[in-house]
């Protein structure tokens, strides 16, 4: 949606070559997706990008960009792996999976050596992994979960020269703030001409969120469905 930003899916090491930012997604299956990049030396790629380029690693992402991932209970698969070494941490799989809505606040108000106006974050966590910080690790943020216990944790991990960081909170890009700011950061690095035009996601995501729900509540009689399970409609 963001008119300045041309986006793809790298399946091979050639892809990396002229990207300005890379971003490692999630995964169900982390070790074994690290050890298809590996097969196809996309670990290496990756590690010469760090050296030019900026780098993103969301939720399995980052866990990847850390130094090892274990899993002792076969939570997404058997054993161990090493990481790709970007980052200061370590993870280790849980039988419990956190899901759960959060906001956050950065650490420093600082992207890729830029300073960014972000007042706050918001999104969720979903994962089983548990990341513990080795000596010298940058949080990137301070998290609240809106949960029963509002717990707060630092959350994430900044590399020393800010050119890479990870986070468990996903939908970070759904925040227009952020996402402009982070965008402005990643350009400026580049040394590019600020973005000539910026998309307002959230609004254009809640038009077409009212767009379905009245095409829903034309095709569907809502009444009577709320009386098929006990309920009154429009009641609180």
């Amino acid at each position: 949606m963001e008119p300045s930003v041309s986006l793809r899916f790298c399946w091979t090491a050639e892809d990396l070559t002229l990207a300005d930012v890379v971003i490692i997604p999630g995964s169900k299956q982390t070790i074994d997706d690290l050890e298809w990049m590996r097969a196809q030396a996309l670990d290496h790629a990756l590690r010469e990008h760090t050296k030019r380029g900026l780098t993103v690693g969301m939720c399995g992402g980052m866990q990847m960009l850390g130094l090892e991932i274990t899993d002792p209970y076969g939570m997404e698969s058997n054993g161990s792996a090493f990481g790709l070494g970007i980052l200061p941490i370590r993870t280790i799989m849980q039988r419990k999976k956190i899901t759960v809505q959060a906001e956050a606040t950065l650490t420093e108000s600082v992207l890729f050596g830029e300073k960014v106006h972000v007042d706050r974050l918001r999104g969720y966590e979903i994962h089983t992994g548990e990341t513990t910080y080795l000596p010298g690790a940058r949080p990137f943020a301070t998290l609240k979960r809106k949960s029963e216990t509002g717990d707060v944790l630092e959350d994430g991990c900044m590399s020393e020269d800010q050119c890479t960081f990870g986070t468990y909170l996903h939908g970070l890009f759904d925040e227009d703030t952020f996402r402009h700011e982070f965008l402005r950061a990643a350009r400026s690095f580049h040394k590019l001409a600020p973005a000539p035009d910026r998309c307002d996601w959230k609004q254009h995501r809640e038009q077409a969120l009212d767009r379905l729900a009245r095409e829903v509540g034309r095709a569907l009689d809502v009444k009577t469905i709320f009386e098929w399970v006990g309920l009154q409609y429009g009641a609180d």
